[in-house]
C-alpha cells in the first residue's frame, strides 16, 4: 500500500501523499535504490549531485545586484540558448525567487520574480573530491539547521547520464571527471600535463584530447554531449547547438518530479538523484539569515534529499525496522524533529507551533510568520468559511518554512477566565469550538500540513499543569469538554491527522497514560487513527504510555523511550507488537486575509449613543489615550507567541485611516497608565546576611551613604522578603526624617552558572548593585507603577552572568521621596484627563498583554492591570465621547461599564491589529462577531455554566452574554420553520428569515439553541446546537439561513447508561418535547418552535 498521512509510520511520510504536486520531501531521505543495483557508494552518488549543483556555470558568477559581471545582463531575461541560461526545466509555476551565492560579496544574494532554483556555493574551493567529500558529510550533520527562510519547495530528477538498457558508465570515471573540473575551474585553465595517472581520470583525457580538447573551455563543454551519445546512442534530449554555457545541461537530464500519490515517473533503474530546490516569499531574509550565527558558512539552509523512491508498503516496512528503530521512531530527536530511517526511506518529520501561525523553530527572534488574531479572537467570528481560509494560509506558511506538522489548533474549554492560556482557544461552548475547530483543521491539511487538535483534555488551567488532576464526572467529560474533539475527530473529511495529549491528570491518571481516552474514545468509539503525540515533556512513562496507546514522545532526545523503552522489552514489560501497533497504525499569507482576520477579532460590546463608527472625514479632533494604544500587543505568551511579519498598533491604525480618508487632523497621545508586570521575589531562602543567616541585612540613615560613607545608621535589622514595608521594622515613627535611605545588603550565591535577570520596584528611588556595579538603576528616570497600592513605580530589570557556587553581593540602595512618586504617578492620569477634555472623541485602549495572558501561569484576578480602572473613569468623567478598547484574549472586568457609552473588545488580533481595529472604528468593516465566551461582572460568578439566565430560581447575570454582539445596523428574525425529525440517522432542519432592519449593509449570526423541555436528568435551560452567518446584507434585504441539528442537539450523556458497556455510559436522546430558539445571543428570548421525539433512542 502506499503512504498515506496518517499515523505514526504514515506521518512519518505524510508529506508524500499530500495533493500538492510542488510539495517533496525535505531533508536527507536515503531512498537510493539505484545504487543497490549499480554497485555505487551512495556517497559519490550524493557527490555527483552536488558537484554539479555547486560547480554550474551559472553558480557564483553574479554580483550582489544581480547582474553578471561579464555581459551586465540581467538574468530575468534569460532564455534556452541564450548566452545565459538557467536549466529549461526551472520555469516558475508561480512567483519565485532565484538565490544564489556571490563569490565577489561572500553572501546570499536574493532576487524576485526569478526561476526557482537555489544554487549554493561554499565559501571556500572544494579542490580534491576528498574535500568535496568532508564537505558533503559536513552538510549531513547541519540539515537540521533552521530552513525557516525556505518558501515553495519544488523536486526536480538529475539523471546522470544512465538511460535504461544503455552500457553503463564508469561512475568511478565519471568522479574523476567531476574531480578535474572542480581542480582546474571552469574559467578555461589548461589540463595539467602530469599528475593524471589514475585510470579513469586517463580514459577522460584521452577522450579529450582525441577530439582536439586543449582545456577546460567551451569545446570542452561541448563535447560531454558527443561522448554520451558515444557510449549510449539513446541520450538525446538536448540540442547539441544550444550556445555556451548551456552545454552544461546537455550531457545530464532535468525532469519535473510528479509527486501526487508518492509516486515518482523515473524510471526504476535510472540513476536518480533527487535534488530538492526551494523558493523564497519573504524578501531580504535570506540575506539576513546568512549573517547568522547558526549558519554554517556557505550553506545558509541548503537542503538536499532523494525521494526516487516514496511508494512504501507499511507492514513490510516495519518488517524491516530493527527494534532500535522502531523504539526511536516512537520519539523525537530534537524539539522539533522526528527520527528518519533513511534506509528505508523515512524521512524526519518537522514540527511548528501555533494555532495562531506558523512560528518556527525558535522560541524568540525567530522568523517571522502570518501573525492571525488568537482563537478567541477567531472565535468571535462564527464564521466557519473564514476559519477554513484561515488555516489554508498558516498551511501555506508551514510549508514556506519546511514544516509538516502545525501544532494546534487549540480547543480547550475556558471553564474561568483566569485561565492562562484561554486565549488559545476559540470558545467556552463545545459546539462552536469543535465547529471551527473542523473548519480550521481541513483548511490547514488542504494543503498537505498535518493539524494537531491539542490538549487532550481538560487542559484549562496552567497551574501545577503536569501535575494536577481534573476531577470531573463522566458526563460532564462526554458533553462539554471532549464533545469538541468529538465533532472535529468524528468528521471524515476534516478529522485532524494528528492529537496532543495534555499534561494535566484526568481523573487521577495522566491524559498520555489514559488509556479510556486514548484507546476507548478515541480509537474505538470515534474510530479515529490519527497519531497520538504527548505535548512537550508530557511522557511520564514509557511501557504504561505505550499501552495506553500515545505514539510519539515529544520533544527529543527521548526520556522515557528508545533506551528504556527497549528496556522495557527486555524486562517483558512490554511486547514488541505493542510498539509494531504505535509505528504503522491503519491508515503568501496575505495581507487582506490578516486584516479582515483583525476586524473579526473585534467584537461591539455597547454603543448606547451610536459614537460609533466614527467619520474618518469629520474628525476635527481625536485623542489616543492608553498603555495598549501604543504597544505591540498582537498575541498572548507562551507557545502561542510568534514574531509578525509586521505590527501595526491601535495608534498607527487611527492615524492611517484618518490619513487615507484625507484628513490630516493630528493625532493626539498620552499614555496614561502602565500595564507592566514585576519579576518574582528575592526572599530569605536565595539570600544571606553578612552573618550567614537566612534573609539580608537593612539599614537605615538620614542622610545619603553613597555621598556621604561615613552617615550615622540610625537603625538595623534583618528582613527575610524582598517586598518590603520599611515602617514596619522602625521602633518608632519619628527615628527617620522625612526624606531618609536605606540600604538593603544580601549575600546570593547561584545554583547554575548563567544569566539572571534582577528587577526593583519601589515607593522611592531604588538602584540595585552588585558586587558593587549598579546594574539597575530607578532612582534617576522612574515611571509610575502599581506597587504597594499604586504609589510605588514600575520595575527596572537587567540581567548579569553569575557562576554556580560563586557568591555575590546583592545591595538596594533606597531613597524616599514619596510626595515626588505620588505627584509622578497621578500625573500621568491628570495628563489623560487634560487631553480627553481638549478634543471631541477619544479612543482609550487599555487592556492586557503576554505578560499578564500566558502559557505556564494563571491570572490571580479578572482586574485590568494597575490604574487602568481609575484612568478609565477619569477620561470618561472627563469626555463622554470616548469608546473605550479593551485588548485582551479573555474577560477582564469592567466596573466602569455603565458609566461608558462605547464599549469594544479587541481580542488579540494578530500582526494587522492597528487596521483591522480602525476598520471597524472608521466603519470600513461594519462588526459581525460574537462574543464566544460569556463576560462574567466578577470573579465569583464564573464558571460559565451558571451564567445562562433564567425566569425563577437564583440567576447570576453576566456583563455581557456568551453569543453577544452588535452592529451598525439591526436585523429581525421571522418565519422559523422546522422540518425533519429527530432520529439516529436523521437530522432536523431549521431555517429563518433574516432581514437588514437597518441603515447599514451587514452581516448576522444566526445562533440556535435547544431546551429541553423535561428531562430525567437536570440539563441547561439552553444549549447552543447550531449556527450559520449570514451573507452581507444591504438595509432592507433579507435572506433565509438554514442550519441542520443532528442527533447530538437533543441529547444527553448519561454516566448509568450502557450495563454491559465497561460502564462507560451512552449517548441518551430522550423522548419528549423540545423547543428551538434562533436568536442573536444566548440571552435573548428570540423566536422558537416546538418539536416532538416520540421514542427515546442511545448510542456510543
Amino acid at each position: 500500500m502506499l503512504l498515506q498521512p496518517r499515523c505514526p509510520l504514515r506521518k512519518l511520510g505524510a508529506l508524500f501523499d499530500n495533493k500538492d504536486p510542488d510539495s517533496a520531501n525535505i531533508g536527507i531521505n536515503g531512498t537510493i535504490q539505484w545504487c543497490e543495483d549499480l554497485g555505487v557508494d551512495p556517497e559519490d552518488v550524493s557527490l555527483l549531485a552536488v558537484a554539479c549543483e555547486l560547480k554550474s556555470p551559472t553558480v557564483g558568477e553574479w554580483t550582489k545586484n544581480g547582474r553578471s559581471r561579464e555581459t551586465k545582463r540581467s538574468y530575468s531575461t534569460w532564455r534556452h540558448g541564450d548566452d545565459l541560461h538557467s536549466p529549461p526545466i526551472l520555469r516558475p509555476r508561480r512567483r519565485s525567487r532565484l538565490v544564489f551565492f556571490s563569490r565577489e560579496t561572500r553572501r546570499i544574494c536574493v532576487r524576485r520574480d526569478d526561476p526557482c532554483l537555489y544554487l549554493f556555493c561554499p565559501q571556500r574551493r572544494c579542490d580534491t573530491i576528498d574535500q568535496m567529500k568532508t564537505t558533503i558529510a559536513t552538510l549531513r550533520t547541519k540539515l537540521g539547521n533552521d530552513p525557516d527562510y525556505f518558501s515553495r519547495v519544488y523536486t526536480y530528477t538529475f539523471t546522470f547520464a544512465k538511460t535504461e538498457g544503455a552500457r553503463s558508465i564508469p561512475i568511478e570515471s565519471a568522479i574523476a571527471f567531476w574531480n578535474l573540473l572542480l581542480s582546474v575551474g571552469l574559467s578555461g585553465s589548461a589540463l595539467p600535463k602530469n599528475g593524471w595517472t589514475d585510470e579513469h581520470t586517463e580514459w577522460w583525457f584521452e577522450f579529450l584530447k582525441e577530439r582536439g580538447g586543449k582545456g577546460v573551455s567551451k569545446d570542452t563543454w561541448a563535447m560531454l554531449p558527443e561522448f554520451i551519445k558515444v557510449i549510449d546512442g539513446k541520450f538525446e534530449n538536448h540540442d547539441l547547438e544550444a550556445a555556451w554555457p548551456s552545454t552544461i545541461d546537455d550531457f545530464v537530464e532535468w525532469a519535473k518530479e510528479k509527486t501526487q500519490a508518492g509516486q515518482t515517473e523515473s524510471a526504476y533503474n535510472w540513476a536518480n538523484v533527487d535534488l530538492v530546490m526551494v523558493s523564497q516569499s519573504a524578501e531580504g531574509t535570506v540575506q539576513d539569515y546568512s549573517s547568522s550565527d547558526n549558519c554554517w558558512a556557505g550553506w545558509e539552509g541548503v537542503m538536499y534529499g532523494s525521494s526516487s523512491v516514496q511508494a512504501l508498503d507499511i507492514e513490510d516496512t516495519i518488517s524491516k525496522l530493527s527494534l532500535n528503530e522502531k523504539t526511536r521512531l516512537l520519539a523525537g530527536i530534537d524539539m522539533w524533529h522526528t527520527y528518519a530511517v533513511p534506509r528505508l526511506g523515512i524521512p524526519s518529520l518537522r514540527f511548528t507551533d501555533g494555532p495562531n501561525g506558523a512560528r518556527g523553530t525558535k522560541f524568540f527572534e525567530g522568523v517571522p510568520a502570518a501573525c492571525f488574531p488568537a482563537a478567541t479572537g477567531l472565535g468571535s467570528s462564527w464564521d466557519v468559511e473564514f476559519i477554513e481560509k484561515v488555516g489554508q494560509a498558516i498551511g501555506r506558511d508551514c510549508k514556506d518554512k519546511g514544516c509538516h506538522v502545525l501544532l494546534g489548533p487549540t480547543i480547550n474549554i475556558q471553564r474561568s477566565p483566569l485561565g492562562g492560556r484561554g486565549f488559545e482557544s476559540y470558545s467556552e461552548d463545545p459546539l462552536l469550538s469543535g465547529t471551527l475547530a473542523r473548519a480550521f483543521i481541513k483548511g490547514v491539511q488542504s494543503e498537505g500540513v498535518s493539524a494537531t487538535i491539542k490538549h487532550y483534555v481538560t487542559n484549562d488551567s496552567e497551574f501545577e499543569r503536569m501535575s494536577m488532576s481534573s476531577e470531573l464526572s463522566t458526563r460532564a467529560l462526554r458533553e462539554i469538554y471532549l464533545r469538541a474533539f468529538e465533532i472535529a475527530c468524528r468528521d471524515p473529511e476534516s478529522a485532524p491527522w494528528a492529537l496532543m495529549t495534555a499534561y494535566n491528570r484526568v481523573n487521577g491518571l495522566h491524559a498520555s497514560e489514559n488509556k479510556y481516552l486514548l484507546d476507548s474514545v478515541l480509537r474505538k468509539q470515534w474510530g479515529w487513527d490519527g497519531l497520538i503525540m504527548s505535548d512537550w515533556y508530557g511522557t511520564y512513562s514509557a511501557d504504561a504510555s505505550i499501552k495506553a496507546g500515545l505514539d510519539l514522545e515529544m520533544p527529543g532526545p527521548p526520556t522515557w523511550r528508545a533506551d528504556a523503552l527497549q528496556r522495557c522489552v527486555t524486562a517483558q514489560k512490554i511486547r514488541v507488537p505493542e510498539i509494531d501497533d504505535r509505528t504503522g497504525e491503519p491508515e503568501p499569507e496575505t495581507v487582506s486575509l490578516l486584516r479582515e482576520a483583525a476586524a473579526h477579532a473585534n467584537v461591539l460590546l455597547k454603543n448606547s449613543e451610536s459614537l460609533l463608527p466614527l467619520s474618518a472625514k469629520d474628525v476635527t479632533s481625536i485623542g489616543v489615550i492608553g498603555p495598549n494604544a501604543d504597544a505591540p500587543v498582537f498575541s498572548g505568551g507562551g507557545s502561542a507567541n510568534l514574531r509578525p511579519y509586521k505590527h501595526t498598533t491601535a495608534l498607527e491604525g487611527i492615524a492611517a485611516a484618518l490619513a487615507d480618508a484625507g484628513n490630516k487632523v493630528e493625532v493626539q497621545y498620552t499614555l496614561g497608565a502602565h500595564a507592566h508586570k514585576e519579576a518574582p521575589l528575592l526572599g530569605a531562602k536565595h539570600l544571606k546576611t553578612k552573618a550567614g543567616e537566612p534573609g539580608y541585612d537593612i539599614e537605615w540613615f538620614n542622610e545619603d551613604p553613597v555621598q556621604n560613607p561615613d552617615a550615622k545608621r540610625v537603625h538595623y535589622n534583618r528582613g527575610t522578603t524582598s517586598f518590603a514595608f520599611f515602617n514596619d521594622n522602625l521602633p518608632t515613627d519619628d527615628i527617620l526624617h522625612q526624606e531618609c535611605w536605606a540600604t538593603m545588603t544580601g549575600i546570593f550565591t547561584p545554583d547554575v552558572t548563567g544569566k539572571y535577570e534582577f528587577g526593583a520596584a519601589a515607593t522611592g528611588l531604588v538602584d540595585v548593585y552588585v558586587d558593587g556595579k549598579k546594574i539597575i538603576d530607578n532612582s534617576t528616570n522612574p515611571v509610575p507603577g502599581h506597587v504597594f497600592f499604586m504609589t510605588g513605580t514600575v520595575e527596572v530589570c537587567n540581567t548579569v552572568e553569575l557562576t554556580a557556587g560563586k557568591p555575590v553581593e546583592i545591595k538596594l540602595q533606597f531613597t524616599s521621596p514619596v510626595a515626588a512618586r505620588a505627584r509622578g504617578f497621578t500625573q500621568g492620569i491628570k495628563e489623560a484627563v487634560d487631553l480627553a477634555k481638549k478634543v471631541d472623541k477619544v479612543v482609550l485602549v487599555v487592556g492586557l498583554n503576554n505578560d499578564w495572558e500566558s502559557e505556564g501561569y494563571d491570572r490571580d484576578n479578572m482586574e485590568l492591570p494597575r490604574a487602568t480602572n481609575r484612568l478609565v473613569s477619569a477620561v470618561l468623567e472627563a469626555n463622554k465621547n470616548t469608546a473605550v478598547v479593551v485588548i485582551s484574549g479573555t474577560p477582564v472586568s469592567m466596573p466602569w461599564a455603565d458609566t461608558a457609552s462605547t464599549i469594544v473588545q479587541s481580542f488579540y488580533s494578530g500582526g494587522e491589529a492597528g487596521h483591522g481595529l480602525a476598520d471597524v472604528l472608521f466603519g470600513k468593516v461594519n462588526p459581525s462577531s460574537r462574543l464566544p465566551l460569556s463576560f462574567p461582572v466578577r470573579d465569583e460568578d464564573t464558571p460559565s455554566y451558571l451564567n445562562f439566565p433564567g425566569q425563577n430560581g437564583k440567576v447570576l447575570y453576566v456583563l455581557f452574554p456568551f453569543g453577544h454582539g452588535l452592529s451598525y445596523t439591526q436585523f429581525e428574525h421571522s418565519n422559523l420553520k422546522l422540518s425533519g425529525k429527530i432520529g439516529k440517522d436523521s437530522a432536523v432542519g431549521v431555517s429563518v428569515t433574516v432581514k437588514n432592519t437597518g441603515k447599514h449593509t451587514g452581516r448576522d449570526v444566526v445562533q440556535v439553541y435547544v431546551r429541553d423541555i423535561v428531562s430525567r436528568l437536570d440539563r441547561p435551560v439552553k444549549e447552543l446546537k447550531g449556527f450559520a452567518k449570514s451573507s452581507l446584507l444591504e438595509p432592507g434585504k433579507s435572506e433565509t439561513v438554514t442550519v441542520t441539528l443532528d442527533k447530538y442537539a437533543f441529547a444527553y450523556f448519561d454516566d448509568w447508561a450502557g450495563e454491559g458497556r465497561d460502564g462507560e455510559g451512552l449517548w441518551v436522546a430522550e423522548a419528549g418535547d423540545f423547543e428551538v430558539i434562533v436568536s442573536s445571543t444566548s440571552e435573548d428570548a428570540g423566536v422558537s418552535s416546538g418539536i416532538t421525539l416520540e421514542q427515546s433512542f442511545e448510542w456510543i
